[in-house]
């Protein structure tokens, strides 16, 4: 079984990758409730955190599933933990698709130095938040990295993306 770091670093690798073949299980369910205008974008967030079809819950507005906000939470199990992603996408003003991402996992015995020089190398400061340092993705300033320690050795990782899709 993989390791969370080594699921990390190939989501890490490859943001919002594009081409992928059948649509996610946690976005098919949202499309059987009617969520159809965005579930293309939101799947390619899913594809890119998740890689496969695993643990998954939806929540949707039952009176207008394509009209308002879809909702996924997945959780991806690892040798060495579990990792939580929460992805929604929701159709704009301009009837295109807003999708956000949060992932989350910790690693109880790689203190955040470490992953500051491994899976977030290159990856440039961006801000402080509550004394948390906040770092953007070399290719992408929408996905952004938090690193924030828990106990003496350990880290928790946060990634976070908003893609405001504004073309008319």
């Amino acid at each position: 079984m993989r390791s969370i770091a080594f699921g990390m670093i190939l989501s890490l690798l490859h943001p919002l990758a594009a081409g992928q073949a059948e649509t996610s299980a946690a976005v098919r369910q949202g499309m059987e409730k009617g969520f159809r205008t965005c579930a293309a974008e939101m799947d390619r967030v899913v594809r890119d955190v998740a890689k496969d079809d695993g643990a998954h819950l939806g929540t949707w507005n039952t009176q207008a599933p394509d009209d308002r906000m879809f909702n996924t939470l997945l959780v991806r199990t690892y040798s060495d933990g579990n990792m939580l992603v929460t992805v929604t996408a929701v159709k704009n003003a301009l009837g295109k698709c807003d999708v956000t991402m949060t992932q989350a996992f910790s690693l109880p015995a790689k203190p955040c130095p470490t992953l500051r020089e491994t899976i977030l190398k290159g990856w440039k400061f961006f801000s402080d938040v509550g004394g948390l340092p906040v770092y953007e993705h070399p290719d992408n300033p929408s996905l952004n990295a938090t690193l924030a320690p828990i106990g003496v050795t350990g880290c928790l990782v946060v990634r976070h993306l908003v893609n405001f899709s504004d073309k008319p």
